[in-house]
């Protein structure tokens, strides 16, 4: 299991010309409220040469991971740089999808684990957090997987850029 990120293209320099066709990395789901519109970005970014913009007009925007590798009961340390349009804070969770595990976690977490909650502003910022990822049941397979969701309900564009996700250790 490599300690190196998880996601194949956290600072989204691979370019992708259109996201409507399908980013191989990240889908995008809306609430049927949803208007998001997601594209790359070479004016505005933190790192490399592009960021990810993601402009939500109304509801809720979300996108998620491809599948991630995941060890259950493992320690992960995740990094995102985020910054909004400067016009009012916009609110931006990250938390991972983990499948299988305890059945009365999942009912209380839906499955989610790890959150991280920004309020992205004007200028570039790092949010950083630690997660632990459920311990397997008996007989469960300590490997799994997961996926990142990044979720807002807040109207208006921002930018994300050097996105990682690693295993700290595994307990």
């Amino acid at each position: 299991f490599a300690r190196s990120n998880l996601l194949a293209d956290g600072g989204f320099e691979a370019g992708c010309a259109d996201f409507g066709l399908g980013y191989p990395m990240w889908t995008t789901l809306k609430d049927g409220r949803a208007e998001m519109e997601v594209a790359l970005d070479r004016k505005e970014f933190n790192q490399g040469v592009q960021s990810l913009r993601i402009t939500n007009k109304k509801g809720i925007a979300e996108m998620y991971s491809a599948t991630l590798p995941a060890r259950r009961g493992g320690q992960y340390h995740c990094v995102a740089w985020i910054k909004g349009d400067g016009e009012t804070p916009k609110e931006i969770k990250i938390d991972f999808y983990m499948e299988g595990g305890n059945p009365e976690v999942r009912r209380t977490t839906g499955g989610f684990v790890g959150a991280g909650n920004l309020l992205a502003t004007a200028q570039w910022q790092k949010l950083e957090f630690d997660f632990t990822t459920p311990r397997p049941e008996s007989g469960e397979m300590e490997e799994s997987t997961m996926l990142m969701r990044l979720r807002t309900e807040t109207a208006g564009t921002f930018w994300l850029d050097g996105l990682s996700v690693r295993l700290a250790e595994a307990k």
